[in-house]
């Protein structure tokens, strides 16, 4: 099935990010533990995207919704292990989501001004639009 949902996805950024992030989510969720090359592999994917849509107007949906999911994904599958890997998977779950700027540097305002992951934010941009250059770091 996997496989199939990334070939629906197939080729350009926005395929190698679906396929990244099946791969790092589910060898969470399957309890195969923390897979430190499917992790920096979807790093370097994060990357690549904010690179790739730089001058786009607004992100793939899928794309969103990867973007979305990457922090209370992790950060869900962490409760899935103990001791080390737990905070391993917390770690990276931080890590990935500080890849993603935070909602203040898009012209987002987040409700209680935290800026950490959760918060709910009130948009001052256009709504139903993401825009790439403000969503992903190093873009």
């Amino acid at each position: 099935m996997r496989e199939q949902q990334v070939g629906a996805y197939a080729g350009g950024p926005l395929g190698e990010l679906v396929g990244a992030w099946l791969s790092f989510d589910e060898g969470l969720r399957s309890g195969s533990g923390f897979d430190v090359e499917a992790y920096e592999r979807l790093r370097r994917v994060l990357r690549g995207c904010a690179v790739a849509w730089a001058g786009c107007d607004a992100v793939p949906r899928e794309g969103v919704n990867v973007l979305v999911d990457v922090f209370p994904a992790t950060e869900a599958n962490a409760r899935l292990y103990e001791g080390e890997v737990a905070d391993q998977v917390m770690e990276a779950a931080y890590e990935l989501h500080a890849l993603v700027v935070p909602a203040s540097r898009c012209g987002i305002r987040t409700a209680g001004g935290s800026g950490k992951p959760g918060d709910r934010a009130s948009s001052a941009a256009a709504p139903g639009r993401l825009r790439v250059w403000s969503l992903l770091r190093g873009a």
